[in-house]
């Protein structure tokens, strides 16, 4: 089993939709976490859970939920024998040692994609400083940088 962490718009969900050898924390897991937060079961998608964060403001409640279903993802990686792939900037930050590979793409085709797919374009600065950041501690020796798509890498 590897876990890898992968910046966000390199093709994790399209890799899980095609691919029967990969997790995605987003797509797998993220139900769980709003499960668990109390969402209604039409607002048990990574998107809806999103949103959840912004209106209501209870990110530490989110944090704490993320870090009980983090290792249920990676209990059941293991499970499978399938890849875990995952962009959420807070597990690289507090568990770095987990992540065999950390995939990541410059600001330029981060911005393009992102846009691409419709994401809040406002937010792409400060959303990337936090990935860079949390990137300086990261060992260069699993730093993986590319203009690639996960489904090109693995």
């Amino acid at each position: 089993m590897k876990i890898i962490w992968a910046h966000p718009c390199t093709g994790k969900t399209f890799l899980r939709e095609t691919s029967q050898a990969v997790l995605d924390f987003d797509t797998d897991f993220k139900p769980l976490v709003a499960e668990k937060l109390g969402l209604p079961f039409s607002k048990r998608t990574s998107t809806a859970l999103n949103e959840w964060r912004k209106t209501t403001g209870l990110e530490q409640e989110y944090k704490a939920v993320m870090r009980i279903v983090w290792p249920i993802a990676k209990q059941h990686a293991l499970e499978q024998q399938k890849t875990l792939l995952v962009s959420d900037v807070m597990f690289l930050r507090e568990n770095v040692a987990d992540f065999n590979i950390v995939i990541t793409i410059s600001k330029e085709i981060f911005f393009k994609r992102a846009a691409f797919r419709g994401d809040e374009i406002s937010q792409l600065e400060s959303w990337k400083d936090s990935i860079d950041s949390a990137l300086q501690n990261v060992p260069k020796e699993k730093i993986i940088t590319t203009d690639k798509y996960m489904s090109d890498i693995i």
